[in-house]
């Protein structure tokens, strides 16, 4: 039985969307980015940069964007000059690392608010970090399953689903 904070967290980074396997088993993102009720996309993130190939200000600013994910499909937005304070970077540098994440598919652009900060959904880093975990001999998904994805798998399974990541799979059998 899963805890109601289990559920929430699920639910938070994905809980509808459901992915499915050639062999008919199934699983939603939120259940590949979370563990025993805990959120492990921070975690994720910093085990999967290399993997996702993210320079330092990019796993900053995709930290950033993650932590704000309160609902699955939020629309979240960041303010670069705020955030340029708060760090001790020039907000040009963080603008930078959003177009970045927009171009690699993690960051997905939606609308604009009326003081000219733009909208973004993480759908698309949540699906990475999920192929991540599902192609991650050493995580949960094989440890559940007995089983990881391959990474012509990976391939297989991005292009069925219209999604494009270039994934560093060398540095993912690097992980320990």
């Amino acid at each position: 039985m899963v805890s109601k904070d289990a559920r929430k967290a699920i639910e938070r980074y994905g809980g509808s969307k459901v992915v499915e396997f050639s062999d008919g088993n199934n699983t939603t993102i939120g259940e590949l980015n979370t563990l025993d009720g805990h959120a492990m996309l921070p975690w994720n993130l910093h085990r999967y940069a290399k993997v996702l190939r993210l320079s330092i200000n990019e796993l900053l600013l995709a930290e950033l964007y993650l932590i704000r994910q309160w609902e699955e499909d939020k629309v979240i937005w960041l303010s670069m000059t705020k955030w340029g304070k708060r760090l001790g970077v020039h907000p040009r540098t963080l603008s930078r690392a959003r177009v970045k994440l927009e171009v690699k598919g993690y960051l997905t652009p939606v609308g604009m608010r009326q003081s000219g900060i733009a909208e973004y959904q993480v759908t698309g880093l949540l699906y990475a970090l999920a192929i991540c975990a599902m192609c991650d001999a050493h995580g949960k998904f094989f440890k559940e399953r007995g089983y990881c994805l391959s990474e012509a798998g990976a391939h297989a399974y991005m292009d069925d689903h219209g999604l494009s990541f270039d994934l560093n799979f060398k540095a993912l059998s690097e992980l320990t």
